[in-house]
């Protein structure tokens, strides 16, 4: 079944290469209009153990995955990623029940940045993934970085013990600037 879900995978990635550079530009557009200036974006197609993994525990088939695709922006600042997700929520139409907002609610690791999933005029439902530069530094190298808890297993949450010493001085500062 892994082998069968990662041959579909391939050719879905295959077949949506032009999509995916129709959905940047429109990204790009729509930002642009309204002057709201970015660092980046890029896309990925979500690795097919991460897809077989959310299909069998949460009883998914393929096409109920909304993170298949997803789009990441960086922004400037804060307030930077509340503007563009306005601003995208305005061009591609939002999927009810499909947003959640680690800034507000940063995860235990400390990630933050906005999901959305949205509908585009032609293709899939696809995520966007909205994080100022700060925040994106911090998910790719600090605490929150995705190769440092999937040395835990990928629960999300690092043992006190298991950081480095810089780790443990950034997680009780984050915590003292959240109260």
């Amino acid at each position: 079944a892994y082998h069968t879900l990662n041959i579909r995978l391939s050719e879905m990635r295959n077949s949506l290469k032009s999509w995916a550079g129709k959905c940047d530009r429109d990204l790009r557009d729509a930002l642009e209009k309204k002057m709201i200036p970015y660092i980046n974006i890029s896309h990925r197609v979500k690795h097919t153990a991460g897809v077989w993994k959310k299909m069998k525990s949460k009883d998914l088939n393929l096409d109920e995955i909304h993170d298949l695709y997803a789009f990441r922006i960086i922004v400037p600042t804060e307030s930077d990623c509340y503007t563009a997700l306005g601003i995208l929520h305005q061009a591609f139409k939002p999927v009810i029940g499909r947003f959640k907002d680690y800034i507000a609610h940063p995860k235990q690791n400390g990630y933050q940045s906005l999901h959305t999933c949205v509908m585009p005029k032609e293709g899939p439902i696809f995520e966007i993934q909205i994080r100022s530069a700060a925040m994106h530094q911090h998910s790719e190298n600090g605490t929150a970085a995705h190769w440092l808890y999937k040395q835990n297993n990928g629960n999300g949450f690092i043992k006190s013990d298991k950081l480095p010493w810089w780790a443990k001085i950034l997680r009780i500062l984050m915590i003292k600037n959240t109260r």
